[in-house]
């Protein structure tokens, strides 16, 4: 029995989200938050599904964002306080799609998982600080 596109998705994002432990998975790990040691940021990983995908593409987006409650309540920005897709932040290609399909499963995960350790974790953690 093959997986849907999107079960192959979920799938990646549970394998991604397992580097991760310390955020807590949400929507089959298409969302991975962490609340900052003040309460007042919110981390979040999201991985956005290509909506064209079918059995030999099956492509998806990191997303990432930085939310300050304070800053929502004085009504600013909408409470964003940094992120995008991950192509852009690492000033690779805007809107960079990873391919899961076939033999790039494996690949795919491990090198998003690899560059969110090394690129995006360390942003994370000069907020909390």
């Amino acid at each position: 029995m093959t997986l849907k596109p999107r079960e192959v998705c979920e799938k990646a994002w549970q394998d991604i989200a397992s580097h991760f432990p310390d955020f807590k998975v949400t929507g089959k790990g298409q969302k991975l938050k962490k609340i900052s040691k003040n309460k007042d940021l919110t981390f979040e990983i999201r991985f956005q599904a290509n909506r064209n995908n079918y059995a030999c593409s099956i492509e998806f987006v990191p997303h990432i964002f930085i939310y300050s409650k304070d800053m929502k309540k004085a009504n600013y920005h909408n409470g964003f306080v940094y992120g995008g897709e991950l192509g852009s932040l690492l000033n690779r290609k805007a809107w960079q799609w990873w391919q899961l399909a076939g033999a790039s499963y494996q690949y795919t995960v491990d090198e998003v998982s690899k560059l969110l350790e090394e690129h995006i974790i360390p942003i994370f953690d000069d907020f909390e600080d």
